[in-house]
């Protein structure tokens, strides 16, 4: 099958601009700029970091290669789970990092590692689902951007929205933080479902 195939991801993960990856250096810099100014308190950093590393997700949307990869015969939604995976793995490399700097370093309020990566997945999802909904409404073949902003700022309002309605999860708080998945779920859903070719609505 052409999504499990390993020759059709090289040249699909390739297709990931440079900047795509190389900005998963932003997720884990929140993190290493505190130990490195001299803080022990990681409880922002490591929800900020979950957040960018999450949100970056949509850049795997982002196709400047399509015109040649669309006559391939690897699937639209192939190419981009070829490039999801190759940044998760750099999102994972991220959350290395900061469990690391956590474990050795932090010195506050106890971090609870698994409702930040909720957080991200969400972050990840929201991302994701907007970068593809904007590359299949409009044609455009760099929407990771929009995605990126989506995906940092959804959570923010969700958060803010918490305060009032009840039953939403906000950040860095236990209660309802399993809801994240939730919102993660039906992005990742709206993702896949505009990620199908054209010819095969």
């Amino acid at each position: 099958m052409h999504v499990l195939s390993l020759d059709a991801a090289r040249p699909t993960a390739r297709s990931l601009p440079p900047g795509a990856a190389a900005s998963m250096a932003l997720a884990v810099a929140p993190a290493v700029l505190t130990v490195a100014s001299g803080g022990a308190n990681l409880s922002g950093a490591a929800m900020a970091s979950s957040l960018v590393a999450g949100a970056l997700l949509g850049f795997a949307i982002d196709d400047p290669a399509a015109a040649v990869l669309a006559a391939s015969p690897t699937p639209l939604f192939a190419r981009r789970l070829h490039r999801v995976a190759a940044l998760l793995v750099l999102a994972a490399a991220v959350a290395g990092v900061v469990a690391l700097l956590v474990a050795l370093v932090h010195d506050g309020p106890a971090i609870s590692l698994s409702e930040r990566v909720r957080e991200g997945a969400a972050a990840a999802g929201v991302a994701t689902a907007a970068a593809t909904w904007l590359a299949r409404s409009t044609g455009e073949r760099r929407p990771g951007s929009f995605g990126l902003m989506l995906g940092l700022l959804a959570p923010l309002v969700v958060s803010a929205l918490a305060w009032r309605v009840r039953g939403l999860p906000a950040l860095g708080t236990a209660q309802y933080a399993s809801r994240w998945w939730w919102v993660a779920v039906v992005g990742w859903t709206a993702a896949a479902w505009w990620s199908r070719d054209l010819a095969r609505k």
